[in-house]
This record gives C-alpha cells, sequence and structure tokens, in this order.
C-alpha cells in the first residue's frame, strides 16, 4: 500500500483559503468535487456553511487568470522597454548637456585666469578688471547652478529606470505563456493563494504584483 506522503495532494491543496474565517478550505476525498470550509463544523455565526468552490470551476477560473497573466506581462514588457528606452535618451541628453557646462565652466576658468594676468601686467585698469570679473563670476554662478539642476534631473531619472525594472516577475510569469494545463510548478512559481468568498466569488493573490494593477501606458 502506498503510505501517505506518496499520495499525490489535490493541485489546489493549501492554496484556498476562506474568505469568512481565513482557514483552509478541505475536500475530504479525493474523488470530492468541491473544497468547503471545515470551520462551519463548528461555529454558525460565520457564512462559512456557503462556502462550496467546485474543484474543476477553479481550476478552469485559475487557468484562464494565469493565461490572462501571461498575455498582459508580454504587453508589460513592451510598455516598460519603450519608457526604458525614453528614460536612457533622456539620460543620454542630461550627460552631454551636464559636459557641455562642464566644458563652458572651464573656459570661464580660463578667462579669469587670463583676465587676472592682463591686470598684473596692466594690459587693464582696475575698473575694467573688475567689471569683467563681475561678469565672468556671474556667468560662472549660473554655470554652476544649472549643473546642479542637471546632476538632480539625472538622478530622477535613474530612479525612474529603477522603476521601471521588472525584468524579472516578467520572465517568471511569460515562461509560462502558452500554459494549456495548470501544474505544481505553475502553482509554485505563480499563485500566493486563492480567497474564497461564500457567493463563490474568488480573489486570487499573486507571488508578483498582478498585472492587472501595474499595466500602464508608456
Amino acid at each position: 500500500e502506498k503510505s501517505k506522503r506518496d499520495v499525490k495532494q489535490p493541485l489546489l491543496s493549501g492554496y484556498l483559503i476562506c474568505g469568512c474565517c481565513g482557514h483552509k478550505l478541505t475536500k475530504g476525498r479525493s474523488t470530492n468535487k468541491n473544497w468547503l470550509c471545515a470551520s462551519a463544523r463548528y461555529t454558525d455565526e460565520r457564512e462559512c456553511s456557503h462556502i462550496r468552490l467546485n474543484e474543476a470551476m477553479m481550476e478552469q477560473k485559475l487557468l484562464t487568470a494565469v493565461k490572462i497573466q501571461c498575455d498582459l506581462a508580454d504587453i508589460q514588457e513592451q510598455t516598460i522597454v519603450q519608457k526604458q528606452n525614453k528614460v536612457n535618451k533622456k539620460v543620454d541628453s542630461l550627460i552631454w548637456k551636464k559636459k557641455k557646462l562642464g566644458r563652458e565652466l572651464d573656459t570661464i576658468s580660463d578667462q579669469l585666469m587670463k583676465l587676472l594676468d592682463a591686470y598684473y601686467d596692466g594690459d587693464i585698469s582696475k575698473e575694467a578688471f573688475l567689471a569683467n570679473k563681475k561678469e565672468l563670476n556671474r556667468k560662472e554662478s549660473q554655470m554652476k547652478e544649472e549643473i546642479v539642476a542637471v546632476e538632480g534631473q539625472l538622478l530622477e531619472q535613474k530612479k525612474a529606470a529603477l522603476e521601471t525594472n521588472e525584468e524579472d516577475n516578467m520572465k517568471l510569469i511569460k515562461k509560462h505563456t502558452g500554459i494549456d494545463k495548470l501544474d505544481e510548478l505553475v502553482m509554485k512559481e505563480l499563485v500566493k493563494k486563492i480567497i474564497v468568498y461564500p457567493n463563490n466569488s474568488v480573489k486570487i493573490v499573486w507571488n508578483f504584483e498582478d498585472m492587472l494593477k501595474s499595466l500602464k501606458p508608456a
């Protein structure tokens, strides 16, 4: 005879949770078609007795939900790629702008040194030196402020790039694209739990952010 360890557990075993009391649903014999809440035997205060979930119906509903998540993951991946491309272009543009500002700042520093040399050599008057120095200092301060602003924008873009980095989730979901049957691997990788309510409505809690909630326009 097979030991209890050798008996294959139902695919939904351990995943179905009563939405009334929070306990796991059971179905007793493997031949039973429905999952019930065991708490219904011990209390009449909750609606646990109304929990009666057909196994075949639930597996079909879950399979459909997994297929939808896979389809949405493909759309989301395309959206993420578009976002990443936009971010990358923006980052490249900001890096180029920062380098340009840096070169302009170096030019101003050179002009200040030449101005100082000209003053020491007696080529320009004190008044002209002070006026030109004031103008160059103004430009220098402006360049530095612009560089700080660009650095802030770069930091924001880098944060945006991190927010769009969901490749691991996409790969996890998309590997099941084309699925036509549920198995233990699908359940383990994708499904955290399934909450069942008295009207037989269910809430599937995934091991990842629901694609329906995370899907956003590019």
